[in-house]
Formats: structure tokens, sequence, C-alpha cells
């Protein structure tokens, strides 16, 4: 992580860790002495020293951070483990963060999606015999869930830090995980498996617990006829959840509303996890997304570590989680603990787990109550939420646990209860519920919340957090870093603390205002301080549709600068930029030897900027050294413009100085003042198709000829691990598959639209005044005008073509 250019001193940030603080632990010489004195089954005795990281972004930034923090407070030596970090070209090209770690070594797997690399089991073996490490840390995603990795890995005595395989089958799947709850008594919701059991709720020490085929293949569906038949038998109704076991991420899930969309969707979940078990859940509407942290030994013992609130999500995908989830009573959490410690035990689990709840709070006529939604055998990327209420450091107790100590070893869990650090006495019989602290994390992603989260690629030039003893953050991206096209979206997690849900959620604001993420992808940070502002959130009155239904409103992040800043201050910028390239070029053709003509060495610019369909025409004209003015439509501003050294600007308009950044690529000006990116398309041909997103096309939607309104769907594609609707964008038309446009005829129209526009715009109007008029043309001309030439285009096409066919009639005849 870099925090103002340099890495911090994470030792004096108490959130990640009780190992953190100045206490009077043993120092240990060696691995051996550390586990003699710790583990007394001899069998299960088990150095560390070579650690094979399986993963990429912030999970690999996250464990080697962690670890070499416990190895310095252990043995004062963060080099007692050697990491072997996998890696691929895509990574290496990007300047991942996890890669400047010094003392590692790099195991390089083929590039493109993480079925070559991160999820390919056969690669991480491969790599893990090779460099002939102890143990494999896979983190959470890629092939974090896949029981083989495990099993392999134990077939050449490799720990894995991380479940069992037969944990991770039996709790992994989410088919079988729910029978598993429904066997043990934990409540579940209305799903095509309800009232399916076990036979047996006994399980000896060691024994392995196989949910069995026939049960697993009464619970699925095995296409949309069958699941159809399966919401009659279970009573599931409408709306409800259309799963792959072996989705995630927000990808094989749908939720349907209506049965007229069941068998599309049911198709779109098929094709998006080839092969995995499809069921069907009824979703709860207005519910809350609460689970348990588990942490567990090789010896069968189990605690929970609080509850986390997870309920604002976009995509089935967090954005803000809290710890502990308040909203529920005391004895609501705590039965949810009891039962996710109750089925953890009952299938011999390990390592660090999650169980995952839907909660409904109290209404008028009915109680709190929950359900069993899963149980996530692996570490989930907010663990260090729990952390921050906690004082522990899940992912070193994670590789303590992997070398055989007890948890009531174990110096972090011991200080959680309030134990002797050096004892060794058992832990007491006691959840651990409420506590005097409350955390918020918030992810940071490179997603544009203006246009519905979609993701992007691209570079980092500078990214600037205010830590604190109470605010934290790490980083999978850096200072010259770039995320690529086959990486996570979130390339950070910010954390704050509080001795109340508001003082931490103040803490988070105003962390969030003050931090400096300079890129030339957007981020939602803005967007998170303005809904951390919305009355809702700060209420805790919100549910997990209550971010999507935001999204669906077209709530957009507030823009602290007003429209006419954002063109004089682009403008100048751009113009800038323009006559520094104008003069290297001159420059560089002198250097060769070439005569140009004076005239080359122009200062005044001419172009279009296109903002949300409307066209800015500018005039931009260099009058003196290092001022810009700036005309639109007969209306002047003036603009100090000053080239820095690492690139940037530092512009002056009416006496304020933005900090400004400049990028242009074939398609679009991308203007970054202060931390706002602004992008201006270059083409404004409404009648191309063009899909936002960088990836893979999956699936045309529409045949030639539909006729398409804004917003509708037309076709599908997969973009940085997640599944995307590609929607029409600008206008409306008639669709034609070669190319991929609407017919001209809505070009015409809008060709009439922006002469209306003209003559409505008062020309002798300030700058600011033609704002206004152009923005309440489009608030209340605009459609009715785009409405009524879209139909005057189509009756002369309409027209054209029935005297054409008139014609062929009167040929036959």
């Amino acid at each position: 992580m870099v925090v103002n250019g340099q890495k911090p001193d994470i030792r004096t940030i108490v959130v990640s860790g009780n190992s953190l603080t100045n206490d009077a632990a043993d120092q240990y010489e060696s691995m051996e002495q550390f586990i003699h004195s710790h583990v007394a089954d001899i069998e299960k005795r088990r150095p560390i020293k070579r650690l094979l990281v399986a993963t990429n972004g912030i999970a690999a930034m996250r464990c080697l951070m962690t670890a070499k923090k416990f190895l310095h407070h252990t043995f004062r030596n963060d080099n007692l483990i050697h990491f072997v970090c996998m890696t691929t070209e895509d990574e290496i090209q990007s300047m991942s963060e996890s890669l400047r770690m010094p003392n590692i070594t790099l195991a390089e797997s083929p590039s493109g999606t993480n079925k070559n690399n991160f999820a390919n089991v056969d690669e991480i073996l491969k790599h893990a015999i090779k460099y002939e490490v102890d143990a494999v840390w896979a983190g959470w995603g890629h092939a974090s869930e896949n029981p083989d990795l495990p099993r392999r890995l134990n077939d050449h005595n490799i720990a894995f830090i991380g479940p069992p395989a037969s944990a991770m089958f039996s709790l992994g799947d989410k088919i079988a995980s729910t029978i598993i709850a429904q066997t043990v008594g934990v409540p579940t919701v209305a799903w095509s498996g309800s009232g399916i059991t076990m036979e047996s709720i006994e399980r000896s020490r060691g024994d392995f617990v196989v949910v069995p085929e026939d049960l697993l293949e009464q619970a699925c569906v095995a296409n949309y006829k069958e699941g159809l038949e399966a919401l009659k038998t279970h009573n599931i109704g409408f709306p409800l959840m259309i799963k792959a076991s072996e989705g995630g991420g927000g990808k094989g899930i749908r939720k349907c509303t209506k049965v007229e969309d069941f068998k599309s969707m049911f198709e779109e979940v098929a094709q998006e996890v080839q092969g995995s078990p499809i069921f069907l859940m009824k979703c709860v509407d207005g519910a809350r997304h609460i689970e348990v942290q588990l942490l567990a030994d090789r010896y069968e013992n189990v605690i929970s570590v609080y509850t986390r609130d997870c309920s604002i999500q976009r995509r089935c995908q967090k954005i803000i989680e809290e710890a502990p989830a308040i909203i529920a009573s005391s004895h609501i959490r705590k039965s949810m603990q009891e039962d996710a410690v109750r089925l953890a035990k009952y299938v011999g689990y390990e390592s660090a787990g999650t169980v995952e709840y839907l909660y409904l709070p109290a209404s008028e006529g009915q109680e709190e109550h929950y359900y069993f939604l899963e149980l996530n055998p692996r570490l989930q990327v907010e663990h260090p939420t729990t952390e921050m209420v906690s004082n522990i450091s899940i992912p070193a107790i994670q590789l303590q646990i992997a070398m055989g100590l007890p948890l009531h070893k174990i110096k972090d869990i011991r200080k959680l209860y309030d134990l002797p650090i050096d004892g060794d006495s058992e832990l007491p019989d006691e959840v651990l519920v409420d506590t005097k602290l409350h955390a918020i994390a918030a992810r940071i992603t490179c997603e544009n919340p203006d246009d519905s989260f979609r993701p992007s690629t691209g570079k980092v030039y500078e990214i600037n957090f205010p830590s604190s003893q109470d605010a934290w953050a790490y980083f999978s991206v850096g200072r010259g870093s770039s995320v690529h096209q086959f990486a996570d979206s979130q390339f950070g997690h910010i954390f704050t603390r509080g001795t109340s849900r508001t003082e931490a959620m103040n803490t988070m604001c105003s962390t969030l205002k003050h931090m400096t993420i300079r890129s030339s992808f957007p981020t939602q940070v803005n967007y998170l301080v303005d809904l951390m502002h919305d009355a809702d959130f700060i209420n805790n009155a919100f549910n997990t549709q209550w971010l999507d239904k935001r999204i669906a409103m077209k709530i957009k992040q507030k823009c602290s600068l007003s429209m006419s800043v954002i063109i004089a201050v682009s403008a100048a910028v751009i113009g800038s930029s323009r006559v520094t390239g104008v003069f290297e070029s001159f420059e560089e053709s002198i250097d060769r030897g070439q005569v140009r003509p004076p005239n080359d060495l122009t200062e005044t610019f001419i172009f279009d900027l296109v903002k949300d369909l409307n066209i800015y025409s500018l005039k931009v004209v260099r009058s003196a050294e290092n001022t810009f003015v700036i005309i639109l439509n007969g209306s002047k501003v003036t603009v100090g413009v000053k080239e820095l050294q690492n690139g940037e600007f530092m512009v002056t308009h009416c006496e304020i100085v933005y900090r400004c950044a400049f990028e242009e690529t074939k398609e679009a000006y991308k203007v970054t003042v202060n931390n706002e990116i602004i992008t201006f398309e270059k083409d404004n041909d409404v009648s191309v198709l063009k899909s936002p997103y960088t990836g893979k096309l999956l699936q045309w939607k529409k045949e030639d000829g539909d006729w398409l309104n804004v917003g509708d769907v037309y076709a599908t594609a997969e973009s940085m691990k997640m599944v995307f609707q590609v929607e029409v964008a600008k206008a409306p038309g008639s669709y034609s598959s070669a190319p991929h446009t609407v017919k001209p005829c809505l070009a015409t129209a809008m060709t009439w639209v922006e002469t209306n526009l003209r003559s409505y715009v008062q020309p002798n109007s300030s700058m600011d005044e033609q704002y206004t008029q152009i923005e309440q043309y489009y608030e209340t001309q605009f459609v009715d005008d785009l409405v009524i030439a879209i139909n005057e285009d189509r009756k002369r096409y309409e027209q054209q073509l029935n005297t054409f066919m008139n014609k062929i009639s009167s040929k036959r005849r």
C-alpha cells in the first residue's frame, strides 16, 4: 500500500491484530521452537517455511502484509517464511503492489482469464511442487473454494491454509450446505430443496460429512421446465433467485420477478456458469445480509467472532460492510452465532469461514427472524471489518492453525477472551456478541457509479490515503500501476471505527473526502460519500435491494463543480496539451532536417466536447504564456494553465485553482479535475451501438429490424469477471446487425433536433445563461422533438418502401 508515496508504519495502527500492540510476548528464534512451544500433538506440528501465495490483487497484498507482520512480531524476522507469489504477465506489466514486496519469488503462469492461472489447480500444484513449498494460501476467489486444491495438495504433503477438502465440499457447495443446515436445525428460506435432510445428525471425530448424490439431485433443477414445477411444489413464488451453486461475485445469479422472464434468466445463469447445478430460492424482500465470522482449529474447536452487516450491495456484490450487525437484537445475533458454530462443528470445519444469513427485522405483527443463506469456506474480503472491533489478525490466525496451533494457544484469541497471553487454559464457553466498538468498511473499485457501476481498466497516477489510529486501508495498485481487463474491479479497501456507528460513519466520510485517487478510470469514492449522507443509511434503514433500487433510480454522485467550470477548465487543459503537442512536433521536424511552414505553429484550436448528448463547440486560443481564452457561442472566459513536471496541470479559473490531468483516447477526452473524472465523447453518432465494457461478448439479444428504445438490452458481455447487460444508451432506433447500429433515420432525426436546440439558445447570452437554456431544452423539449423527428423519418421510410413494393408488384403483373 502506498500512502503519501511511502510505505506506512503499520505498527502504529492497532486495527488488524493485537499482535501490533507492545506487549511482553516471548520472542522465538526459530519456527521449530515456536511450534514446539505451542503444539503438544507431535503429529499436528507443521512448520511452514515456504509459502505459495496462489492469488493476486488485494488478496495477495493482504496475505503478505499480515504474514510478515506476524513474523516480525513473533520472531523479529519477517523473512523467516519465504514467499513464492504466483503471477502472470498481465500482473507484472500492471505493476501490482504485491509484486513490489521485498524478498519474494515470482512463479509465472499464463495470462488471460483465471482459468489459465489463479483458478487452475494444475498450475497451482505445479508451482507448489516446483518451489518445494510447505503450504499454499489461496485467499478468496479463484481456486479458494475448489475442494480439488486442498485434496491434491494433501496428496503431496503440502498444507492448504484453509478448510480440508471434505468440509469445503460439504459446505462450499451452496446446495449441500443448505441441506446440512436443514439437517442440524438452522432455519432456511423456501427453496427447491426445502424439507430435504440427511438421516444422521451425528458425526464421529475425524469423520467426513457427505451429502448423498440423490439428495443433491432432488434439490436441483435441470432445466427451466423442472424449475417451474419446483416453484409450485415448494411454494416459492415470485420474486425468486435463480442460482448456480458454483457461481459467485454476481456471476450465475439472477433475480426473477415474473414467470415470463423465467426461461431466459434460467438459460443466462446456465450459460454463465456452465455445468454448474442450479437451484431456486425465494427472494426475501426487505431482508438484511448478516454474516458470522468463524475460526476453527485442527482439534474441532470452533468459535464465532461477532457479526457483520453486508446489506449494501449492487449486483449481489458487497460495497459497504459493518461490524457488528447492530440492526439485529443481541439475542438474535447470539442465536445466529450458535447456529453457525453448530454447523461448522458438524462437518469438522477448520480455519476461517463465514456463515451468511438473510435477516428480517421486526415489523408490525411479526418478530425478527433469520434464514440460512450459505457458508463460505474461505476468508472473506471483508474480514478486516471484524478485525477492527476484535483486534485480531485473521490471516495470521489461519497461518498458525495450519501449523497445528489450537485456538486457545493463539495469542490474539487469548486476548480476545481477556485471558493471560502465555497461559494454557482452554477458552471459556462464551459467545462473543457485543463489542464496545463499531467498524465500517468501504470497497474501492474501478467502476463508474454514473453508469450502473460499469467497470473500467486503466492507469493509476497517485493514491494518497490519510491513515490514522481509526482509519486504514490497503490497495493492490499504487503510483504507476494499472488495472488490466482480467483483474478484479476492487483495488482497495478502507476501514474506519469508532465507539458508535455514527462515529465510525463520520470518520469514514471524512477519510473518503480527504483521500486522493488519480487514475484514468472512474471510482465510486464520491458516490460513497453521497450514499453515507443518505437518510436511509444514516438511520440504518436499508436492505439488500436498497442500493440496486438507488442505481435504477439514476441517482448519480453529486458533482461539486458547475458545468461552466467543467467546460472552461477542460477546454483549457485540452488546449494546453494541443499547444505542447504542436510545438514538440515542430521541433522534432526541425531536428530531422524537415522544413515546415510557420503557420503549422497554430495556437488556436476548434473542437467539440460531447457530454450527455450535449455538444459544446469550443474555440480555444492561447493569448499569452500560460493563459488561454475559451470561446463558446460568442461568450469568452480567460483561464490560466501551468503544465507541471509530472504531466499534471494547475488551472486557475475565476481565482480558484484546480489540479487537473488529461488523457486522450481514440473515442474520448478524459479530464480529471481535482478528484473527479469527466469524460467527453469525440463521436456523437447516436446511430452506432457501442459496448462500454472491455471484455468478451457473450450473446446478441436482438434480431435485425427490431425496434430498440433507450434502456433496452441488445447484448450481454463479460468484463472483469462479471456479466453485464449491454443497453441502448443514447437514443431509440431500428437495429441492424452489420454493423451494429440503429438505422440512419435516427441520425437524421438527431441532426434535426440539434438544429432546434441552436434556435432555442440565445447567442448573446452569457456562458452560464446558455448552459441553463440548454439544460431547460433537454428537460422540457428534447424528448418530444426527438419522437416527432423519428416518426417523420419512419413515415418517409415507409412511403419509400411502399413505393418500391408497388413497383415490384406492377412488374410481376
